[in-house]
Protein backbone atom coordinates (compact mmCIF):
# COMPACT_ATOMS: atom_id res chain seq x y z
CA UNK A 1 0.00 0.00 0.00
CA UNK A 2 1.44 3.34 -1.06
CA UNK A 3 1.89 5.94 1.67
CA UNK A 4 0.98 9.61 1.43
CA UNK A 5 4.67 10.46 0.95
CA UNK A 6 4.92 8.14 -2.03
CA UNK A 7 1.87 9.71 -3.66
CA UNK A 8 3.39 13.15 -3.02
CA UNK A 9 6.57 12.03 -4.78
CA UNK A 10 4.55 10.73 -7.74
CA UNK A 11 2.71 14.06 -8.04
CA UNK A 12 6.04 15.88 -7.90
CA UNK A 13 7.41 13.65 -10.67
CA UNK A 14 4.37 14.35 -12.87
CA UNK A 15 4.74 18.10 -12.27
CA UNK A 16 8.42 17.90 -13.18
CA UNK A 17 7.67 16.07 -16.43
CA UNK A 18 5.08 18.73 -17.31
CA UNK A 19 7.62 21.48 -16.71
CA UNK A 20 10.16 19.65 -18.90
CA UNK A 21 7.58 19.47 -21.71
CA UNK A 22 6.84 23.18 -21.30
CA UNK A 23 10.57 23.98 -21.51
CA UNK A 24 10.95 21.93 -24.70
CA UNK A 25 7.99 23.76 -26.25
CA UNK A 26 9.58 27.12 -25.49
CA UNK A 27 13.01 26.06 -26.77
CA UNK A 28 11.67 24.42 -29.94
CA UNK A 29 8.68 26.51 -31.01
CA UNK A 30 6.62 25.42 -34.00
CA UNK A 31 5.50 27.70 -36.80
CA UNK A 32 2.10 29.11 -35.99
CA UNK A 33 -0.59 27.68 -38.28
CA UNK A 34 -3.36 29.87 -39.69
CA UNK A 35 -5.66 30.90 -36.87
CA UNK A 36 -9.43 30.92 -36.99
CA UNK A 37 -11.70 32.30 -34.31
CA UNK A 38 -13.67 29.28 -33.14
CA UNK A 39 -14.51 30.03 -29.51
CA UNK A 40 -17.81 31.73 -28.75
CA UNK A 41 -19.45 33.18 -25.67
CA UNK A 42 -21.71 30.15 -25.37
CA UNK A 43 -18.59 28.06 -24.74
CA UNK A 44 -18.52 29.57 -21.25
CA UNK A 45 -21.76 27.68 -20.62
CA UNK A 46 -20.97 24.43 -22.45
CA UNK A 47 -17.46 23.86 -21.08
CA UNK A 48 -18.38 24.02 -17.36
CA UNK A 49 -21.42 21.79 -17.92
CA UNK A 50 -19.40 19.18 -19.83
CA UNK A 51 -16.57 19.33 -17.28
CA UNK A 52 -19.03 18.93 -14.40
CA UNK A 53 -20.70 15.94 -16.08
CA UNK A 54 -17.38 14.21 -16.77
CA UNK A 55 -16.10 14.90 -13.25
CA UNK A 56 -19.28 13.54 -11.60
CA UNK A 57 -19.28 10.43 -13.77
CA UNK A 58 -15.61 9.86 -12.98
CA UNK A 59 -16.22 10.12 -9.24
CA UNK A 60 -19.12 7.68 -9.37
CA UNK A 61 -17.33 5.15 -11.57
CA UNK A 62 -14.11 5.35 -9.56
CA UNK A 63 -15.52 5.26 -6.02
CA UNK A 64 -18.79 3.39 -6.53
CA UNK A 65 -17.44 -0.12 -6.07
CA UNK A 66 -15.39 0.83 -3.01
CA UNK A 67 -18.30 2.39 -1.09
CA UNK A 68 -20.71 0.11 -2.96
CA UNK A 69 -23.22 1.48 -5.39
CA UNK A 70 -26.36 1.47 -3.28
CA UNK A 71 -24.88 1.95 0.18
CA UNK A 72 -24.02 5.67 0.11
CA UNK A 73 -26.53 8.40 -0.72
CA UNK A 74 -23.88 10.76 -2.02
CA UNK A 75 -23.05 8.39 -4.89
CA UNK A 76 -26.58 8.74 -6.24
CA UNK A 77 -26.55 12.50 -5.64
CA UNK A 78 -23.30 12.96 -7.58
CA UNK A 79 -24.67 10.77 -10.38
CA UNK A 80 -27.84 12.89 -10.58
CA UNK A 81 -25.76 16.09 -10.77
CA UNK A 82 -23.69 14.54 -13.58
CA UNK A 83 -26.76 13.48 -15.54
CA UNK A 84 -28.35 16.93 -15.16
CA UNK A 85 -25.15 18.67 -16.27
CA UNK A 86 -24.80 16.33 -19.25
CA UNK A 87 -28.44 16.87 -20.26
CA UNK A 88 -28.12 20.65 -20.02
CA UNK A 89 -24.92 20.61 -22.06
CA UNK A 90 -26.65 18.55 -24.76
CA UNK A 91 -29.58 21.01 -24.79
CA UNK A 92 -27.18 23.93 -25.23
CA UNK A 93 -25.13 22.17 -27.92
CA UNK A 94 -28.18 21.18 -29.97
CA UNK A 95 -29.28 24.82 -30.19
CA UNK A 96 -25.90 26.16 -31.28
CA UNK A 97 -24.92 26.92 -34.84
CA UNK A 98 -21.27 25.96 -34.21
CA UNK A 99 -21.36 23.46 -31.34
CA UNK A 100 -18.30 22.15 -29.52
CA UNK A 101 -19.71 18.64 -29.83
CA UNK A 102 -21.84 18.05 -32.90
CA UNK A 103 -24.35 15.63 -31.42
CA UNK A 104 -26.20 15.13 -34.71
CA UNK A 105 -22.98 14.02 -36.36
CA UNK A 106 -22.10 11.80 -33.41
CA UNK A 107 -25.49 10.08 -33.72
CA UNK A 108 -24.75 8.93 -37.28
CA UNK A 109 -24.36 5.12 -37.57
CA UNK A 110 -20.64 5.33 -38.36
CA UNK A 111 -19.79 7.48 -35.34
CA UNK A 112 -22.01 5.46 -33.02
CA UNK A 113 -20.18 2.32 -34.17
CA UNK A 114 -16.80 4.02 -33.71
CA UNK A 115 -17.64 5.34 -30.23
CA UNK A 116 -19.12 2.03 -29.10
CA UNK A 117 -16.15 0.00 -30.36
CA UNK A 118 -13.63 2.32 -28.69
CA UNK A 119 -15.49 2.15 -25.38
CA UNK A 120 -15.84 -1.62 -25.55
CA UNK A 121 -12.21 -2.32 -26.43
CA UNK A 122 -11.03 0.09 -23.73
CA UNK A 123 -13.13 -1.90 -21.27
CA UNK A 124 -11.46 -5.11 -22.44
CA UNK A 125 -8.03 -3.58 -21.95
CA UNK A 126 -8.98 -2.89 -18.31
CA UNK A 127 -8.25 -6.58 -17.73
CA UNK A 128 -4.65 -5.50 -17.49
CA UNK A 129 -5.01 -2.74 -14.90
CA UNK A 130 -7.92 -4.09 -12.87
CA UNK A 131 -7.59 -7.85 -13.26
CA UNK A 132 -3.91 -8.67 -13.50
CA UNK A 133 -2.63 -6.02 -11.08
CA UNK A 134 -5.39 -6.78 -8.55
CA UNK A 135 -4.66 -10.51 -8.76
CA UNK A 136 -0.94 -10.08 -8.12
CA UNK A 137 -1.55 -7.61 -5.28
CA UNK A 138 -3.84 -10.16 -3.66
CA UNK A 139 -1.08 -12.77 -3.57
CA UNK A 140 1.17 -10.25 -1.83
CA UNK A 141 3.20 -8.76 -4.70
CA UNK A 142 3.84 -5.02 -4.72
CA UNK A 143 5.05 -2.55 -7.34
CA UNK A 144 8.75 -3.32 -6.91
CA UNK A 145 8.12 -6.97 -7.74
CA UNK A 146 6.09 -6.08 -10.85
CA UNK A 147 8.70 -3.93 -12.57
CA UNK A 148 9.84 -6.70 -14.93
CA UNK A 149 6.24 -7.41 -15.91
CA UNK A 150 5.58 -3.75 -16.69
CA UNK A 151 8.78 -3.63 -18.74
CA UNK A 152 7.45 -6.56 -20.79
CA UNK A 153 4.17 -4.66 -21.27
CA UNK A 154 6.08 -1.56 -22.37
CA UNK A 155 8.17 -3.52 -24.89
CA UNK A 156 5.06 -5.27 -26.24
CA UNK A 157 3.30 -1.92 -26.64
CA UNK A 158 6.23 -0.46 -28.55
CA UNK A 159 6.42 -3.60 -30.71
CA UNK A 160 2.71 -3.26 -31.51
CA UNK A 161 3.17 0.35 -32.60
CA UNK A 162 6.07 -0.62 -34.85
CA UNK A 163 4.20 -3.53 -36.40
CA UNK A 164 1.03 -1.55 -37.05
CA UNK A 165 3.03 1.24 -38.68
CA UNK A 166 4.44 -1.33 -41.12
CA UNK A 167 1.31 -3.34 -41.96
CA UNK A 168 -1.25 -0.53 -41.76
CA UNK A 169 -3.45 -0.12 -44.83
CA UNK A 170 -7.05 0.99 -45.16
CA UNK A 171 -8.28 -2.38 -46.43
CA UNK A 172 -6.52 -4.23 -43.59
CA UNK A 173 -7.96 -2.30 -40.65
CA UNK A 174 -10.89 -4.62 -40.00
CA UNK A 175 -8.59 -7.66 -40.04
CA UNK A 176 -6.11 -5.91 -37.74
CA UNK A 177 -8.97 -5.30 -35.31
CA UNK A 178 -10.05 -8.92 -35.62
CA UNK A 179 -6.52 -10.05 -34.80
CA UNK A 180 -6.24 -7.75 -31.78
CA UNK A 181 -9.57 -8.93 -30.33
CA UNK A 182 -8.47 -12.55 -30.81
CA UNK A 183 -5.26 -11.82 -28.88
CA UNK A 184 -7.22 -10.35 -25.96
CA UNK A 185 -9.57 -13.36 -25.92
CA UNK A 186 -6.73 -15.89 -25.91
CA UNK A 187 -4.77 -14.01 -23.24
CA UNK A 188 -7.76 -13.58 -20.90
CA UNK A 189 -8.73 -17.25 -21.23
CA UNK A 190 -5.17 -18.24 -20.36
CA UNK A 191 -5.15 -15.92 -17.34
CA UNK A 192 -8.38 -17.54 -16.10
CA UNK A 193 -6.34 -20.57 -15.02
CA UNK A 194 -4.24 -18.63 -12.50
CA UNK A 195 -3.65 -20.04 -9.02
CA UNK A 196 -2.18 -18.89 -5.72
CA UNK A 197 1.24 -19.96 -7.04
CA UNK A 198 0.99 -17.76 -10.15
CA UNK A 199 3.68 -15.10 -10.30
CA UNK A 200 4.47 -12.25 -12.72
CA UNK A 201 6.51 -14.59 -14.92
CA UNK A 202 3.34 -16.48 -15.82
CA UNK A 203 1.77 -13.22 -17.01
CA UNK A 204 4.61 -12.17 -19.32
CA UNK A 205 3.12 -13.77 -22.44
CA UNK A 206 -0.55 -13.01 -21.83
CA UNK A 207 -0.10 -9.41 -20.72
CA UNK A 208 2.34 -8.85 -23.55
CA UNK A 209 -0.37 -10.08 -25.93
CA UNK A 210 -2.93 -7.69 -24.46
CA UNK A 211 -0.51 -4.75 -24.62
CA UNK A 212 0.36 -5.64 -28.23
CA UNK A 213 -3.36 -5.90 -29.09
CA UNK A 214 -4.09 -2.47 -27.60
CA UNK A 215 -1.16 -0.88 -29.44
CA UNK A 216 -2.40 -2.40 -32.71
CA UNK A 217 -6.09 -1.59 -32.29
CA UNK A 218 -6.11 1.99 -30.98
CA UNK A 219 -3.92 3.71 -33.64
CA UNK A 220 -5.81 2.11 -36.54
CA UNK A 221 -9.18 2.98 -34.97
CA UNK A 222 -7.97 6.55 -34.36
CA UNK A 223 -6.83 6.86 -37.98
CA UNK A 224 -10.10 5.50 -39.31
CA UNK A 225 -12.18 7.84 -37.15
CA UNK A 226 -10.02 10.82 -38.05
CA UNK A 227 -10.42 10.16 -41.78
CA UNK A 228 -14.19 9.94 -41.39
CA UNK A 229 -14.19 13.19 -39.42
CA UNK A 230 -12.27 14.95 -42.20
CA UNK A 231 -14.88 13.80 -44.71
CA UNK A 232 -17.43 15.96 -42.87
CA UNK A 233 -15.12 18.97 -42.79
CA UNK A 234 -12.62 20.48 -40.37
CA UNK A 235 -15.44 21.64 -38.09
CA UNK A 236 -15.83 18.05 -36.86
CA UNK A 237 -12.21 17.63 -35.79
CA UNK A 238 -12.78 19.11 -32.32
CA UNK A 239 -15.83 16.89 -31.81
CA UNK A 240 -13.85 13.84 -32.88
CA UNK A 241 -10.93 14.61 -30.56
CA UNK A 242 -13.30 15.09 -27.62
CA UNK A 243 -15.06 11.81 -28.43
CA UNK A 244 -11.79 9.89 -28.69
CA UNK A 245 -10.38 11.26 -25.45
CA UNK A 246 -13.69 10.70 -23.68
CA UNK A 247 -13.92 7.08 -24.82
CA UNK A 248 -10.42 6.41 -23.51
CA UNK A 249 -11.07 8.06 -20.15
CA UNK A 250 -14.64 6.93 -19.59
CA UNK A 251 -14.00 3.49 -21.12
CA UNK A 252 -11.16 2.83 -18.70
CA UNK A 253 -13.28 3.93 -15.75
CA UNK A 254 -16.33 1.94 -16.87
CA UNK A 255 -14.15 -1.12 -17.45
CA UNK A 256 -12.52 -0.79 -14.05
CA UNK A 257 -15.89 -0.27 -12.33
CA UNK A 258 -17.55 -3.14 -14.20
CA UNK A 259 -14.77 -5.69 -13.72
CA UNK A 260 -14.14 -4.56 -10.15
CA UNK A 261 -17.81 -5.00 -9.29
CA UNK A 262 -17.83 -8.48 -10.79
CA UNK A 263 -14.74 -9.35 -8.75
CA UNK A 264 -16.38 -8.24 -5.50
CA UNK A 265 -19.64 -10.08 -6.21
CA UNK A 266 -17.87 -13.28 -7.21
CA UNK A 267 -15.56 -13.06 -4.20
CA UNK A 268 -18.59 -12.99 -1.89
CA UNK A 269 -20.04 -15.97 -3.74
CA UNK A 270 -16.87 -18.07 -3.59
CA UNK A 271 -16.30 -17.10 0.03
CA UNK A 272 -19.76 -18.30 1.05
CA UNK A 273 -19.26 -21.58 -0.83
CA UNK A 274 -15.85 -22.19 0.74
CA UNK A 275 -17.02 -21.32 4.26
CA UNK A 276 -19.96 -23.74 3.98
CA UNK A 277 -17.51 -26.60 3.44
CA UNK A 278 -15.28 -25.71 6.40
CA UNK A 279 -16.01 -27.50 9.67
CA UNK A 280 -13.76 -28.29 12.59
CA UNK A 281 -15.26 -31.77 12.54
CA UNK A 282 -13.53 -32.29 9.22
CA UNK A 283 -10.12 -33.92 9.91
CA UNK A 284 -8.48 -32.01 7.05
CA UNK A 285 -9.67 -28.67 8.44
CA UNK A 286 -8.55 -29.57 11.96
CA UNK A 287 -5.15 -30.61 10.62
CA UNK A 288 -4.73 -27.31 8.75
CA UNK A 289 -5.68 -25.28 11.85
CA UNK A 290 -3.17 -27.30 13.87
CA UNK A 291 -0.45 -26.54 11.30
CA UNK A 292 -1.15 -22.81 11.49
CA UNK A 293 -1.22 -22.94 15.29
CA UNK A 294 2.10 -24.78 15.33
CA UNK A 295 3.72 -21.94 13.37
CA UNK A 296 2.75 -19.51 16.14
CA UNK A 297 3.98 -21.61 19.06
CA UNK A 298 7.31 -19.73 19.33
CA UNK A 299 5.44 -16.49 20.12
CA UNK A 300 2.27 -17.79 21.85
CA UNK A 301 1.96 -20.21 24.77
CA UNK A 302 -1.76 -20.21 25.52
CA UNK A 303 -3.49 -23.14 23.78
CA UNK A 304 -6.83 -21.39 23.38
CA UNK A 305 -5.19 -18.33 21.83
CA UNK A 306 -3.13 -20.54 19.53
CA UNK A 307 -6.28 -22.24 18.29
CA UNK A 308 -8.01 -18.88 17.75
CA UNK A 309 -5.05 -17.53 15.79
CA UNK A 310 -4.94 -20.72 13.73
CA UNK A 311 -8.60 -20.25 12.84
CA UNK A 312 -7.90 -16.60 11.95
CA UNK A 313 -5.09 -17.63 9.60
CA UNK A 314 -7.34 -20.22 7.97
CA UNK A 315 -10.00 -17.54 7.50
CA UNK A 316 -7.44 -15.29 5.79
CA UNK A 317 -6.44 -18.10 3.45
CA UNK A 318 -10.08 -18.78 2.58
CA UNK A 319 -10.67 -15.08 1.85
CA UNK A 320 -7.56 -14.98 -0.33
CA UNK A 321 -8.62 -18.10 -2.23
CA UNK A 322 -12.10 -16.66 -2.78
CA UNK A 323 -10.52 -13.47 -4.16
CA UNK A 324 -8.29 -15.43 -6.54
CA UNK A 325 -11.24 -17.45 -7.82
CA UNK A 326 -13.13 -14.18 -8.33
CA UNK A 327 -10.30 -12.73 -10.42
CA UNK A 328 -10.35 -15.88 -12.55
CA UNK A 329 -14.03 -15.22 -13.11
CA UNK A 330 -13.15 -11.67 -14.17
CA UNK A 331 -10.70 -13.04 -16.73
CA UNK A 332 -13.42 -15.37 -18.04
CA UNK A 333 -15.84 -12.45 -18.36
CA UNK A 334 -13.26 -10.58 -20.45
CA UNK A 335 -12.84 -13.71 -22.57
CA UNK A 336 -16.59 -13.98 -23.21
CA UNK A 337 -16.82 -10.28 -24.00
CA UNK A 338 -13.90 -10.59 -26.42
CA UNK A 339 -15.46 -13.65 -27.99
CA UNK A 340 -18.73 -11.78 -28.52
CA UNK A 341 -16.89 -8.82 -30.02
CA UNK A 342 -14.96 -11.18 -32.31
CA UNK A 343 -18.20 -12.79 -33.49
CA UNK A 344 -19.84 -9.41 -34.17
CA UNK A 345 -16.80 -8.30 -36.15
CA UNK A 346 -16.83 -11.50 -38.22
CA UNK A 347 -20.52 -10.98 -39.00
CA UNK A 348 -19.75 -7.38 -39.97
CA UNK A 349 -17.08 -8.56 -42.41
CA UNK A 350 -19.35 -11.20 -43.94
CA UNK A 351 -22.29 -8.80 -44.32
CA UNK A 352 -20.00 -6.20 -45.86
CA UNK A 353 -18.74 -8.67 -48.45
CA UNK A 354 -22.29 -9.78 -49.29
CA UNK A 355 -23.39 -6.18 -49.82
CA UNK A 356 -20.35 -5.48 -52.00
CA UNK A 357 -21.12 -8.51 -54.17
CA UNK A 358 -24.74 -7.40 -54.55
CA UNK A 359 -23.60 -3.92 -55.60
CA UNK A 360 -21.17 -5.43 -58.10
CA UNK A 361 -23.81 -7.72 -59.59
CA UNK A 362 -26.37 -4.93 -59.70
Amino acid sequence: MATGTNWHQLATLESGLSLICLTIIWILPLTHPPRVKVFERTDWISYPLIATAVACMSVVLTMGRYYWWQEKDWIGEVLVVGIIALTLSFMVELKRKNPIIDLRWLMTPEMVLFTGSMLFVRMLLSEQTTGMVGFLNLVGLLNDQLMALFCVILVATFAGLVVVSIIHKANRIVYIHLFSIALIAIASLTDAGSTVDTRPEQFYLTQGMIAFAGAVFLPTALWLGFIRALQFGQSQIISFILVFLSTQNVGAQVGSAFLGTIQILREKFHSSVLVENISLQNPLVSERVAQYSHLLKPVLNDGTQLNAEGLALLSQKVTQQAGLLAYNDVFRVVFYMSLGCFAVLVVHIIVGRILMKKQTVG
